[in-house]
Formats: C-alpha cells, structure tokens, sequence
C-alpha cells in the first residue's frame, strides 16, 4: 500500500500553498537581485562620474578666472576709452599727455625724468609706486592659508581617530 500512497497527487490546498511559497521565493530573490544590480550601478555610476565632476569643476574655475580677467580687460578699455575721448576735447588732457611725451610749451625748460625718479614722484603724490608687492602678498596668504588648513585637518584626523580629547589636554 505504500507504493500506491507514492502516486498520489497532491490536493488542490497543498498546490497552491506550494505555489505562493514559489512565488514568494521568486519575488524576494527579484528584491534582492535588483537591490545588488541597483547598489552596483550607483557604484559604478559614482566611479564613472568622479572625473568627469573634477573636469567641470576644474573648467568652472577657468571660467571664473577668464570672466574676472575680462572684467579687468574691460575697466582699462573703459579707462583708455575715456582718456581718448579727453584727448578728443579736453585742453589739459592734450597738455598733460604732451608733458608725458617729453614736450612742453614755448620758452619752457624740459627736464626729463629717469623711472627711478618718476616713481618717487607718484609714490610722493599718494599714488602706488609699483603693484607687485601686492601680487606677492596675496599669492604668499593663499599659500600660507592652504598650509593652515591642511595643518588644522591632520590635527582634528589625529584627535578623531586616536580618541583623543581636547579637554585632557587642556588641564595639564
């Protein structure tokens, strides 16, 4: 009789509980399938994406560096637009660019200036004597700021991963 048990076919309950356990097996091994593919694709999307994100940053700082130098470009057109519109008209503007030249008026007495001389007379008349000084100020701040924060950043790196505290060193 047991050989005839082994041929018996299942009831219609137990195909069906056998089918939503089925069912749900497949629908979890989906989820997690698509959770790998999903979780694998932001990785490779992140590792695809990194240079090219440091490509536009990197010509987003040229481009901040070319527009502030035609801002530059543009204020000394400006300047030089004006100082030709005072040459068009302007008698003291033709007198103080003639004097420039080396010319002066009639039974005038020229007495030309080395650039040794001319910068001690702006420098005495309150206007800038040379601006690269200026330039190295600001190049040697920018580098001296770059080496702080790195400083700064090894510290706290240092503090956070040892476990350390500031407090304990404080007191002494």
């Amino acid at each position: 009789m047991a050989s005839l048990d082994m041929w018996k076919l299942p009831s219609t309950e137990g195909v069906k509980q056998q089918t939503e356990r089925l069912r749900a097996a497949a629908t979890n091994l989906r989820g997690r399938e698509l959770l790998a593919l999903a979780l694998w694709l932001c990785v490779a999307g992140a590792i695809w994406l990194q240079p090219m994100a440091a490509r536009r940053r990197a010509l987003e700082a040229r481009l901040e560096r070319v527009e502030t130098r035609l801002a530059a470009e543009e204020d000394i057109h400006d300047q030089y637009k004006q100082y030709y519109e005072a040459l068009q008209s302007d008698p003291t503007a033709i007198e103080r660019a003639a004097r420039a030249l080396g010319y002066g008026r009639a039974g005038e007495q020229v007495y030309p200036l080395t650039d040794k001389e001319r910068r001690a007379a702006r420098a005495l008349m309150g206007r800038a004597a040379s601006a690269p000084a200026s330039d190295w100020l600001t190049s040697a701040g920018k580098a001296i700021g770059s080496a702080l924060m790195i400083l700064i950043v090894g510290v706290v790196a240092v503090l956070f991963f040892t476990g350390l505290k500031v407090e304990d060193h404080l007191d002494g």
